[in-house]
């Protein structure tokens, strides 16, 4: 199961961090950074937990960003991500996040499953599975991922059928102890959708008074693509140092 949680947080990290310096001036000082941003401590730490729990993504005059300096940018993205992790990292956000993971923990006498149903269940299961690694045989390439999804989603199935508590396993999975795997793994995820930014790439205009790429191909990029795109390449390239140095602390 896809783990929204951490999607989440680092979202919130990785986009605060790149669009930090929109909220600021030139005149920025790093012993400072909150007060530059005109809200409190309390603020600042609400805004990177919402972020997080709500998936969602909100930091004060984000459109500013490209009147920064480009040195000043890299400057003040580099202060965002160590003030984000720092946060990320506290006592108070360790509070906050197992209180919301306990919060989602399963409830209630799970369900027992009859024994004949579980045979049925089982002899489709095993056959779909079958019938997918046939097919990924002889699968054309666009296709390849769809069967390989198929098959890892029917394989789980399968293995819940002699689970007592799929429900509370899942949420052991996706809601786990410690943040340190989930977090690794999506660090990798924003290091893998950056690498490959064209920052020359035009853009035209679009109804509504938005901006769309003249490439129709990155439209369809992930948001942490078009985050960054935005950020510009200082930024950029100052919270991907950061983030592969902060990935490799995570064990």
């Amino acid at each position: 199961m896809k783990n929204r949680l951490f999607s989440r947080l680092v979202l919130a990290v990785t986009a605060c961090a790149v669009a930090g310096a929109a909220v600021l001036t030139m005149s920025f000082r790093p012993a400072g950074l909150i007060e530059d941003l005109g809200i409190s401590e309390s603020q600042a730490r609400s805004q990177i937990w919402d972020n997080f729990n709500r998936q969602s993504f909100y930091v004060t005059a984000f459109r500013s960003l490209k009147g920064i300096a480009g040195g000043s940018r890299a400057s003040v993205a580099k202060a965002y991500c160590a003030y984000i992790r720092t946060y990320v990292e506290s006592d108070d956000f360790r509070q906050r996040y197992e209180k919301y993971r306990l919060s989602m923990r399963p409830t209630g006498t799970p369900q027992t499953m009859p024994e004949e149903t579980k045979k049925e269940l089982r002899k489709i299961y095993t056959e779909t599975i079958q019938q997918y690694r046939e097919s990924l045989k002889t699968a054309p390439a666009n296709l390849k991922g769809v069967y390989q999804k198929g098959l890892s989603d029917t394989q789980k199935l399968l293995t819940e059928l002699d689970d007592p508590n799929p429900d509370l396993t899942r949420w052991k999975k996706e809601y786990p102890e410690s943040a340190n795997a989930p977090l690794k793994a999506y660090l990798e995820k924003f290091l893998s959708e950056t690498k490959d930014i064209d920052f020359k790439a035009a853009l035209k205009s679009a109804p509504g008074g938005k901006m769309k790429f003249v490439n129709p191909t990155y439209e369809t990029r992930p948001s942490y693509w078009k985050m960054c795109f935005r950020a510009g390449p200082e930024a950029t390239a100052a919270v991907r140092q950061y983030v592969t140095e902060w990935h490799a602390t995570l064990r």
